[in-house]
């Protein structure tokens, strides 16, 4: 968490200019802040978020003996296959561009 002391100036640029005029000039950039922002994620919020995911998750089946919430985990094979059906039907000419 960071937090400002005093009066901050800045600006912001929109989604849609910075997929639309500046990533495609420069893909090097995309990548690495891409990369940045998967490794902050991954290093410093996804574990408070499951923590909080589970705790929430526990107070709701302690409440109900009926109503339990289940998680089962997804398999690699679906993800992939929806991630090639959307990508076929997005693309006229039939080829396959997935990018991650």
């Amino acid at each position: 968490m960071h937090i400002a002391i005093a009066d901050v100036e800045a600006f912001a640029l929109s989604k849609k200019f910075l997929m639309g005029k500046v990533f495609p000039k420069y893909p090097l950039i995309y990548k690495q802040i891409k990369n940045e922002s998967k490794h902050r994620y991954q290093s410093t919020i996804k574990d408070e978020i499951m923590r909080h995911k589970f705790s929430h998750i526990e107070v709701v089946n302690k409440r109900s003996t009926y109503n339990n919430i289940q998680l089962k985990p997804k398999e690699v094979s679906d993800i992939q296959t929806q991630q090639v059906l959307v990508a076929k039907s997005k693309n006229d000419s039939g080829t396959t561009n997935i990018r991650q």
